[in-house]
């Protein structure tokens, strides 16, 4: 009988720690090229599938050109996944501060961000056309704020 116990323990310790160093599958992130016509560009958005509802995540003032900081250093992405919401995370808006700029037409953040990039998910992705969420660091705090406003 004491043997039985031991190889059932022992059974039960080695799945336990199989599944507690088992790897977590990653969900899938898609580099998006959304259409803005306001800023006369594409727009790359890692965007990560999981709900009708999304956040969109704004980087600070040192926001890469090609692809969020939120997915390589804040692991945003992983965070988030499987959590029942969607991801977006938009890339090149280096001091930016996500506000449409009255001078240069080419810095139009504010209409990307509330209105294009929104109804191009809900067309393209299935996502509802409102009920988001938009946070960010530093300068993406600040535009979040303006365009919740």
């Amino acid at each position: 009988m004491r043997g039985l116990i031991r190889a059932f323990l022992t059974v039960a310790l080695t799945a336990g720690l199989w599944a507690a160093t088992a790897p977590i599958a990653k969900a899938e992130i898609e580099t998006l090229m959304v259409p803005s016509a306001a800023m006369g560009r594409d727009i790359p958005v890692a965007f990560q599938g999981g709900g009708p509802h999304m956040v969109v995540l704004l980087d600070a003032f040192n926001a890469a050109p090609d692809v969020s900081n939120w997915v390589t250093a804040g692991n945003a992405m992983n965070t988030l996944g499987g959590k029942g919401i969607s991801v977006a995370a938009p890339a090149s808006g280096a001091w930016s501060l996500y506000t449409n700029w009255e001078q240069d037409g080419s810095m139009q953040w504010e209409t990307f961000l509330s209105d294009e990039l929104p109804n191009w998910l809900a067309a393209n992705k299935g996502l509802a056309p409102s009920g988001h969420g938009i946070v960010g660091a530093a300068q993406g705090g600040t535009g979040a704020m303006t365009i919740a406003t």
